[in-house]
């Protein structure tokens, strides 16, 4: 379906983010686009579970040059965003708590003490993210979950 998708709009050399979502009338696209995968998964989360380096390639690709895609890694990396209830943030708490986790190689605030939070309507609301690698996904995600319950963020009016 991802291939029949991007040749349908006439993808022919270089990257694609495409979402697939499979339901009971079978698979259906969500999104296509000529780019490659936003929220740290080109820039970060690929590269630490491979060894890959998507953005290198993209350009190697549109450039005519040989790609590497050789896996030179196997193991799991995860992202969690951080959240908070609606209101004004007072403090975030526990975050060198996260650093410090097996695992946990970033750890990052967008938003800080006086900023408004509000209900999640798009990435834009985040506060934050942790990224974790493990032995696999599994384990990434697990160290990424206790990272991110570590993290406390404090709102008021």
């Amino acid at each position: 379906m991802a291939i029949e998708a991007i040749s349908a709009i006439g993808i022919k050399n270089g990257p694609s983010h495409t979402e697939l979502k499979i339901t009971p009338c079978g698979v259906k696209v969500v999104e296509i686009a000529a780019r490659l995968g936003g929220d740290f998964i080109t820039s970060k989360l690929v590269p630490l579970s491979t060894g890959v380096d998507m953005i290198e390639c993209t350009f190697s690709t549109l450039l005519g040059k040989t790609v590497d895609v050789e896996i030179k890694k196997k193991r799991g990396s995860a992202i969690r965003f951080i959240q908070g209830k609606k209101g004004t943030i007072k403090s975030v708490e526990g975050i060198n708590v996260a650093q410090n986790m097996p695992g946990i190689i970033d750890v990052e605030l967008y938003k800080g003490n006086g900023d408004i939070i509000r209900e999640p309507e798009n990435s834009g609301d985040r506060i934050g993210h942790v990224i974790a690698i493990g032995t696999n996904a599994e384990e990434a995600a697990q160290r990424a979950e206790a990272a991110l319950n570590n993290i406390k963020v404090i709102t008021g009016n």
